[in-house]
């Protein structure tokens, strides 16, 4: 099993230098930057947005999925965390697999259809959670929000 703590599962790498572990973004980083980041947001400028989202849950519910949002965000980007897209940066591979992770040809490379599988997997995985009751452009959101707000 591979420890997700272990340093070296890169998020960002720069884009006009060689990678290397002394010049990347770690995943866990960028997965608590996003969290807070889109915290701030639905808390500040996007509240409307914010509270739209919840609008459906009980006044005693609302801030636990506000904070729900929020996680769900932060893991928009946990499919980096996978043999396919960390195999991008060649360099960096050696390290990883000295530390047990492995590299198959037809790892999936698209961080985003990894990520959002994990996801849906994860709320299928719920008590009383039909395939039904989640929509998908709902696990979609987090996505979709963080790239959109890059392009503002």
């Amino acid at each position: 099993m591979v420890n997700l703590k272990m340093p070296g599962f890169w998020a960002k790498t720069p884009r006009r230098e060689i990678p290397s572990w002394s010049n990347i973004h770690p995943v866990l980083d960028h997965l608590i930057d996003v969290g807070l980041v889109f915290e701030g947001l639905v808390d500040g400028v996007w509240s409307g947005i914010g509270d739209y989202l919840i609008s459906p849950y009980a006044e005693e519910e609302k801030a636990l999925a506000r904070r729900a949002l929020c996680v769900l965000a932060a893991a928009h980007d946990i499919g980096k965390i996978s043999p396919g897209f960390q195999k991008k940066a060649e360099g960096l591979i050696p390290r990883l697999k000295r530390r047990g992770f492995t590299f198959h040809p037809a790892d999936q490379g698209n961080h985003g259809v990894t990520s959002f599988d994990f996801l849906l997997r994860r709320f299928e995985s719920l008590p009383g959670i039909d395939d039904e009751d989640i929509p998908e452009s709902m696990l979609k959101l987090p996505h979709v929000i963080m790239v959109r707000t890059l392009m503002i």
